[in-house]
């Protein structure tokens, strides 16, 4: 039987009641106020729930899918075209999202890269791709790469703010470098 618990009680007695969920495999049910608010389940409950879903999800899609081919007097698509669609969808609108950064971020990634010097914001992006890359490659902006790695101090920065490749001093090779003799 669901045993059912208000919230107060939940609080004082959370270790024991996530006990007995796991050991017994019976919920149970968090009330506020006398209404139902959360339930506790076990993890075996849990993966169902999410599998149950899943199987609701794409049922609903393949229903849309066949409804839309109807109404555009098409021929029903098979599952394998629709997963081709979606598959083919993701990818352009990864490449349109990323571009050029997928190569970059896989050559660093093979290099076993610790720091990489960017000014490139799309690499300091939120998103779990760019999240789980952060988690193996250490992305710094040149200024915070000087002043937390190199030590420079604020000062040093500040030196250096405004200057330009015009600005370095460029030795131009001898003749006889540039020959080779």
């Amino acid at each position: 039987m669901t045993r059912r618990v208000s919230a107060r009680e939940a609080r004082s007695r959370f270790a024991e009641l996530t006990d007995r969920v796991r050991y017994t495999g019976e919920p149970v049910i968090v009330e506020k106020q006398g209404q139902p608010f959360v339930a506790l389940i076990s993890v075996n409950d849990l993966d169902a729930l999410e599998r149950w879903r899943a199987y609701e999800r794409q049922e609903d899609f393949s229903r849309r899918a066949a409804r839309a081919a109807r109404e555009v007097g098409g021929p029903e698509p098979t599952e394998e075209e629709i997963v081709q669609a979606v598959k083919a969808t993701r990818e352009a609108a990864y490449r349109e999202r990323y571009g050029q950064d997928v190569p970059i971020a896989l050559t660093l990634l093979a290099g076993d890269v610790d720091i990489f010097v960017t000014n490139d914001r799309d690499f300091t992006d939120p998103d779990a791709t760019a999240r789980r890359f952060r988690d193996r490659v250490r992305v710094m902006l040149p200024a915070v790469f000087l002043r937390e790695v190199l030590g420079w101090r604020a000062e040093d920065l500040e030196a250096i703010r405004n200057r330009t490749w015009q600005d370095i001093a460029v030795e131009e090779p001898s003749e006889k470098a540039v020959s080779g003799t």
